[in-house]
């Protein structure tokens, strides 16, 4: 998994994220595919001093990362684990359950879906998210070209992944909906970038092109004739990026 640094224009979209989340009554909150931990430290600044802040990844050196900062916290704990072999919680064991960017990598979702429910409270509240990866906006003259590199991005299937659906952001409404035990609102958030940056999230996108050419996703050819595109259009200050995040925010329904 690599670790993202997070510029200021990803932290405007957490920032909006976290505002979502139900902390007024919450003493237990889980994060699924935490990673190193910041959406947990985040939402953790936020809360009070008796709420259990639980972490779980099947990615070793993340959670243990995580651990090293929150040693001396012990509201704080990471548990490294294949999320796709089940939960290791009781019943009803959290308030909030809170996931990012992890279900395109989800073999059998109904199944984790299931497990949510099985751990979150009657009643409590879910929030999952997930960018949509075609929806990345990047202005140019070559339009089949850029649409074409967007695609390839959208369908690759990076190294630390043993599953992608570069569509996940999409279809998170359906996957919701068809479970009877979820009811909730998606809400999108557009994240631009307007100028070509190291740091913020499209420019890191964008480098990214790279790797796929290496990978042999690409053509040198095209990747040297998007550059060629991109660096015209940042030179006549028409630079513009941007990607849609889509959040359900959702809550386990009451029983009858």
């Amino acid at each position: 998994m690599p670790k993202i640094v997070q510029g200021p224009d990803v932290k405007k979209i957490r920032e909006q994220m976290y505002s979502l989340v139900s902390l007024d009554h919450a003493s237990s909150i889980l994060d699924l595919g935490c990673g190193y931990g910041n959406d947990l430290f985040s939402l953790g600044q936020r809360c009070g001093a008796d709420v259990k802040l639980t972490g779980i990844d099947s990615a070793f050196k993340p959670i243990e990362k995580a651990r090293e900062k929150t040693q001396n916290d012990p509201r704080f704990a990471f548990i490294h684990k294949d999320i796709e072999s089940g939960l290791p919680f009781e019943d009803k064991s959290f308030d909030v359950v809170w996931s990012c960017n992890l279900l395109e990598c989800i073999r059998d979702k109904d199944a984790l879906l299931s497990e949510v429910s099985r751990v979150l409270k009657p009643g409590g509240q879910v929030i999952f998210s997930h960018i949509d990866w075609d929806t990345q906006v990047i202005n140019g003259t070559d339009k089949p070209l850029i649409r074409k590199m967007v695609a390839a991005f959208s369908d690759w299937t990076q190294g630390w992944m043993s599953v992608s659906d570069g569509w996940m952001g999409r279809r998170m409404t359906g996957l919701f909906r068809n479970h009877e035990d979820f009811s909730g609102e998606v809400i999108p958030l557009v994240l631009i970038n307007e100028n070509y940056t190291p740091g913020l999230y499209g420019y890191d996108r964008i480098k990214d092109f790279e790797t796929m050419a290496e990978e042999g996703l690409i053509s040198e050819e095209d990747l040297a004739s998007f550059q060629k595109d991109l660096e015209e259009t940042i030179s006549e200050g028409n630079y513009f990026y941007s990607v849609t995040m889509y959040v359900f925010n959702g809550k386990k329904d009451q029983p009858d």
